[in-house]
Order: structure tokens, then C-alpha cells, then sequence
């Protein structure tokens, strides 16, 4: 998976009719209790690749082995890409800043 992937929850945990658009990937550690127990400790498990997805304007952090890949834009998924656009906008706008570049938009 990669930024830009259409992605919803896996069937094995639960699917969704929302699906999601990647905006950032990250490591983050995961404990999973169906594999590890109740009782964390974090020094057993090692950081894994999660998906930071925008689902309907709220930033969702989800490991990637929990997202399946949309190949198409199913019928009865909801998508609001107005969030997207704004998202999108706002990433963009601090990368200038942050590089210096002033544009009026």
C-alpha cells in the first residue's frame, strides 16, 4: 500500500462501507490482545507499517494488515471528497510555508 491508495477495513476486522484515502505512512508499535493477551508489554513487539487514513475528515491511524486495497470505487461506499480536497490543501499550504514559498490562493 502507498499514499493515495483507496483502502477500507479488511474483512477480518471488521469491514466497513467506508473506505478511506492513505494520506501518510507510518511505524507504530500495535498490540494485538487475540495474539499477545490483556496484559501489554510493550518490549515483546516490534514497530509495524500503519496507514494514516482520512475517513470522512478524521485522521484514522490503522496497520496496514488490518486495510485491504480498493482496486474501484464500490457503489456503496461513502467517500466525502470535500475532506479530501481540504486535507490535501492543508498539507500543501504548510509545505510551502515551511519551504518559504508564498502564494495567494
Amino acid at each position: 500500500m502507498k499514499i493515495g491508495d483507496l483502502v477500507k477495513l479488511s474483512s477480518s476486522r471488521g469491514a466497513s462501507s467506508r473506505a478511506g484515502l492513505i494520506v501518510e505512512i507510518i511505524d507504530k508499535k500495535c498490540w494485538r490482545t487475540d495474539v499477545f493477551g490483556n496484559k501489554v508489554d510493550w518490549n515483546k513487539v516490534e514497530p509495524e507499517p500503519h496507514a494514516v487514513v482520512l475517513i470522512n475528515g478524521d485522521k484514522r491511524t490503522i496497520p496496514v494488515a488490518d486495510l485491504e486495497c480498493l482496486d474501484k470505487f464500490p457503489d456503496n461506499i461513502n467517500l466525502d471528497y470535500k475532506h479530501i480536497r481540504r486535507y490535501i490543501y492543508s498539507i500543501e499550504r504548510r509545505r510551502n510555508e515551511t519551504l518559504g514559498f508564498t502564494r495567494n490562493i
